[in-house]
């Protein structure tokens, strides 16, 4: 199993669910890992989450929302879409807030 995190503000502006660059980088050093093992992919589970200020904020399809920008990007990096399954943690599972301060 390998895990990456695509978190704060290098990979999403509070409240928004566009996936930035540095975002973008922090998967491609995930897929980049997946090749130089010659990993065979089974699955893709792709969480999205928010801060517990978003969460209590009436987006409450946020981490769902960035859950699919990453199910989106993945595939023009060459995985299979077929393999992926996404959620939006949202007020279930919150980050802390930390992760969006700089």
């Amino acid at each position: 199993q390998l895990n990456a995190l695509a978190q704060g503000n290098s990979a999403f502006d509070p409240g928004s669910a566009v996936l930035k660059a540095g975002g973008q980088q922090e998967l491609d050093e995930l897929i980049a890992t997946i090749g130089k093992r010659k990993m065979n992919v089974g699955s893709i589970i792709i969480a999205g989450h928010t801060d517990r200020f978003e969460a209590e904020s009436a987006n409450a399809t946020l981490a769902e929302e960035r859950a699919k920008a990453v199910a989106s990007y993945l595939p023009a990096r060459g995985l299979d879409q077929k393999l992926m399954f996404w959620e939006g943690k949202g007020a279930k599972e919150p980050v802390p807030v930390t992760k969006f301060c700089e």
